[in-house]
């Protein structure tokens, strides 16, 4: 008897705000809000409150490759990004960088 299992991944992403080799850089009255960001098995989805435009978009796995980059536009409506699916790698970062602000998180796939 043979059984065939597939494991699909799907959640949201805990974005932070700063750069992956800054780190969360504090805090100020103008900063913007954060991305919404979640996935789900190839895809990953981003929304924002309020129109932002050319905002880079960088997927990386965890050799940091990059799986994903371009520019997008953000609104309320979801942006889907298919990520190239991967046999040998399930961790994933994120940055997003919108206007002065950078935006980072991890995920698994």
């Amino acid at each position: 008897m043979l059984a065939i299992v597939t494991l699909a991944s799907s959640g949201t992403v805990t974005m932070q705000r700063g750069s992956f080799e800054e780190g969360w850089n504090g805090g100020n009255q103008d900063e913007i809000p954060i991305p919404q960001v979640t996935y789900d098995d190839n895809t990953v989805s981003i929304s924002y409150d309020s129109l932002l435009h050319d905002v880079q978009v960088v997927i990386k796995d965890e050799d940091d490759q990059v799986m994903y980059s371009g520019s997008i536009n953000l609104n309320a409506n979801l942006q889907i990004l298919i990520v190239p699916q991967s046999l040998n790698h399930r961790m994933f970062s994120i940055e997003i960088f919108a206007r002065e602000e950078n935006f980072y998180g991890y995920f698994i796939m």
